[in-house]
């Protein structure tokens, strides 16, 4: 049980991040209570993502991770999509809650600490527990999802209080465009889940359990969540803040409120990078182990440490770089959930391959499910660039690093460098 705690907050991370909550207050202010379907169907989505992930483990005899299915169906130059996802998101999304969770603790909790030196004490301090010994970064993933959650039913449970809190909120005036892209970002939310894999690999069915497990209590935290914020707060002030979980905590609770939801803003950044900075070195450790990276003659414990401490380098270099002030931001984020959600498309088409030709005696059941999973997640994605306020920027930032990761994997596997490549029955 504790380890299965574990397995889902890591698949949780996403789910009380920051920017996942601003995305919920603005979609019940455009589009209401219709935004808890979207949450439900992307729960849907995701949850035969993950059952899918299981069942082709089970055909081709591994652990199912994300990287060795990509590469047994549609071989390893593919995996560079789900690395430049990785790093891609880890950089906008991550440098992004830093920057905001330094914020949130300089004017809601310690006015006189600078608020840059806590958004870079986040991923600095995650990056060292992280190389000596991951348990520890692992346990603190559980205190930070669970306070984040629990900060959340809080509010919620006081928003039950409120004489209006069961009242049908109104939306604001949208443009059909604008109500789609809005249900296509409930994707987004409940996303992440198959980081379960990342803690202990090789515990095939808890990871799953666990996926399963996040997928469920996430979504139902944040239709609660998304209904009480539409009850409390006017639609079109939801819709225009920037910070529409804030303005929902003080409007039920008042200052206990603001500090609550600051709580969740600190606990919710540091779940979500612990999850990033797992999903990115982990990347490269299973790519190096495998041959699709270089590994030189270094041992695994050593690589271990130096993708460890290059994941936290990666978004302090981000935070010193001044992004966290710029406006491309939040396009890196956006091209980031897009280059994500068309991974989860490649995956299932890389089942659906692998299915097709391993499972003897005719056609395996739930093919036609995974056909269907991947050209819903690959028209999300392409609706996502489509719908955007910038499209051509965001389809720019998605592509770009899709085209450097995956012709370098692909060169590095020609150039016969790759050198041995583990057994199937290696995690």
């Amino acid at each position: 049980m504790k380890h299965l705690l574990t397995l889902a907050a890591m698949a949780a991370g996403f789910m009380v991040c920051p920017e996942t909550l601003a995305l919920a207050g603005n979609a019940a202010g455009r589009i209401g209570p219709a935004f808890a379907g979207a949450l439900a169907a992307a729960g849907i989505l995701h949850g035969l993502t993950a059952w899918n992930l299981g069942r082709t483990g089970d055909a081709i005899g591994r652990r199912a991770s994300p990287e060795e299915v990509l590469e047994a169906g549609l071989g390893g130059a593919w995996t560079g999509v789900l690395l430049a996802a990785r790093w891609t998101l880890t950089a906008g999304l991550a440098t992004g809650v830093c920057a905001g969770a330094g914020f949130a603790f300089n004017e809601i909790f310690y006015h006189a600490f600078p608020n840059f030196a806590f958004a870079a004490l986040i991923p600095a301090g995650l990056g060292l527990l992280r190389i000596r010994g991951r348990d520890l970064a692992e346990r603190i993933q559980v205190g930070a999802v669970a306070i984040a959650l629990a900060g959340l039913l809080v509010l919620v449970a006081w928003a039950l209080l409120l004489p209006d809190a069961f009242a049908p909120g109104e939306t604001a005036q949208t443009t059909p465009a604008t109500g789609i892209r809005t249900c296509l970002l409930a994707l987004t939310a409940l996303a992440g889940f198959e980081l379960a894999l990342e803690p202990g690999e090789g515990n095939r069915p808890e990871a799953f359990r666990a996926m399963v497990f996040a997928l469920a209590i996430g979504a139902l935290v944040l239709i609660a969540w998304t209904w009480m914020a539409a009850a409390v707060v006017p639609a079109s002030k939801l819709a225009a803040s920037t910070l529409p979980h804030l303005l929902a905590a003080r409007r039920i609770a008042g200052p206990p409120g603001r500090t609550i939801m600051g709580l969740v803003i600190i606990s919710g950044s540091v779940a979500v990078v612990n999850a990033l900075m797992a999903g990115a070195s982990g990347t490269l450790r299973r790519m190096s182990r495998r041959g699709l990276l270089p590994k030189g003659y270094l041992s695994e414990a050593t690589r271990v440490r130096i993708f460890e401490g290059f994941s936290a380098a990666w978004i302090l270099g981000w935070l010193v770089s001044g992004m966290a002030g710029s406006p491309n931001l939040e396009v890196l984020i956006r091209a980031g959930w897009i280059l994500w959600l068309f991974h989860y498309g490649i995956l299932h088409l890389a089942a659906y391959r692998i299915q097709k030709t391993t499972v003897e005696g005719g056609r395996p059941p739930g093919l036609t499910l995974s056909a269907a999973a991947a050209a819903g997640y690959a028209v999300s994605s392409l609706a996502l660039v489509v719908l955007d306020p910038s499209p051509w920027k965001v389809a720019a930032a998605a592509i770009a690093p899709a085209l450097l990761a995956v012709p370098a994997v692909r060169g590095y596997i020609r150039s016969g460098r790759g050198g041995e490549r583990v057994s199937s029955a290696s995690p």
